[in-house]
């Protein structure tokens, strides 16, 4: 059976507990821990909610002991946000094995529920599943862009401003910071701490490139 590795950051004792349980055992020791997610037992860890976390924020609805609402927090922010259907496992896995490294365990979250989220007028918000595996694939192995700018491996793109900019997390840190690709000056510039607080500001207009 096909299986992907996503990132799941640590949890409190109980927590941890459930997870490892629920995967066999396989859930492994550090504050970031990898847990392989089958097509039958899918499991994702949700994020710890971080000191001093106000209850009405995005970040607040998207931390719960059993899952991760995505839709509902962010059908709740102002701004427009078209969902899509769930993103088959399938994808998830082809996803996975085409970049050659686990996905983030927040997107992979998403991606279950909503394969993408569409602004307005159609700007992506957050790309599906087959398109972070071919666009982030096209741009790694292009060896034009690869005379041209720096290499792309370190960042895993999930979402475009529309303009030629793109939204990526890291891809083999374990960090949750979203950063900003400028494809003028192949500037990569820190925006937001965690994909939560990406959509919450974008939805806003409070990214400002």
């Amino acid at each position: 059976m096909a299986a992907v590795n996503v990132r799941a950051p640590g949890n409190a004792a109980h927590r941890t507990a459930r997870i490892a349980r629920a995967v066999s055992g396989r859930l492994g020791p550090g504050p970031y821990c990898s847990l392989l997610i089958s097509h039958v037992g899918q499991v994702t860890a949700p994020s710890p909610a971080p000191a001093g976390l106000q209850a009405g924020s995005v970040q607040a609805k998207l931390t719960k002991v059993e899952s991760t609402v995505w839709t509902e927090a962010v059908a709740a922010l102002p701004g427009t946000a078209v969902f899509k259907p769930a993103a088959p496992e399938s994808s998830l896995v082809h996803c996975a094995t085409t970049l050659g490294h686990p996905l983030p365990a927040d997107l992979v979250a998403l991606l279950r529920e909503s394969d993408g989220i569409e602004g307005e007028y159609g700007d992506g918000l957050i790309w599906s599943a087959e398109r972070i595996a071919s666009e982030n694939q096209g741009l790694r192995e292009d060896a034009e862009l690869a005379s041209l700018y720096m290499p792309f491996d370190a960042l895993l793109f999930f979402a475009d401003e529309g303009n030629g900019d793109l939204f990526g997390l890291l891809s083999r840190i374990d960090r949750p910071d979203v950063f900003v690709w400028n494809h003028e000056d192949d500037s990569r510039i820190w925006v937001a701490p965690t994909l939560a607080k990406y959509l919450e500001w974008r939805l806003a207009g409070q990214i400002k490139l």
